[in-house]
């Protein structure tokens, strides 16, 4: 089974006061840790979609062997970097199914990137999120490639939950710890990860 990874760290960060994927977590930028699991994870291609002049992100990202696609107006939102990404792994073979990774969940386990791929050698039809134990769903989300053109299509600044809303009948769940759904969004965030 062909899978790839997409790595959605283009986004500008503006709750968290701008450019908070360059802000550490411990003691390395905070998409650092996203771009080594990205790398870990068993992979055909590995995409970063990234802005042009964030230094940052990008040297991160070519240190984890990751190629890069850039988002142009990544102002757009998180819908126009998932389309760049999903043409990028796309490109000549086409996978069975890609992963959408975020960029500020540096408490996600390589073990549950892990066990979402091989639940997809399982269910290769289904589109996978993980849960924590009470119920809560998030990111990633590893789409089967007979949702791509529906990805392709999509339009507005919600990415791919709109084809999830859409066919809850595909949806299958992985169990994770709940720490692990936990993204870093805004100051206070980062402020209570300070000194972690």
């Amino acid at each position: 089974m062909n899978i790839a990874c997409v790595l959605l760290a283009a986004g500008l960060g503006t709750r968290a006061g701008g450019d908070k994927l360059s802000r550490l977590w411990h003691g390395a930028p905070l998409i650092a840790a996203a771009a080594e699991l990205a790398a870990a994870g068993p992979f055909g291609k590995r995409v970063a979609v990234v802005r042009e002049h964030d230094a940052v992100v990008r040297t991160a990202v070519k240190n984890a062997g990751l190629f890069e696609t850039v988002n142009p107006a990544p102002g757009e939102g998180i819908t126009s970097s998932l389309k760049l990404g999903l043409a990028a792994v796309t490109e000549g073979e086409t996978p069975d199914g890609v992963l959408f990774l975020v960029a500020d969940q540096p408490q996600l386990k390589p073990e549950t990137i892990a066990a979402m791929c091989a639940a997809f050698e399982t269910a290769p039809g289904c589109i996978l999120r993980p849960q924590s134990p009470e119920g809560k769903t998030g990111n990633p989300v590893l789409f089967p490639k007979d949702f791509f053109g529906e990805l392709a299509e999509l339009t507005g600044d919600m990415g791919g939950k709109q084809v999830v809303h859409r066919h809850p009948e595909c949806v299958r769940f992985v169990p994770c710890g709940a720490e692990e759904l936990a993204d870093l969004d805004t100051a206070l965030d980062f402020g209570r990860a300070d000194g972690v």
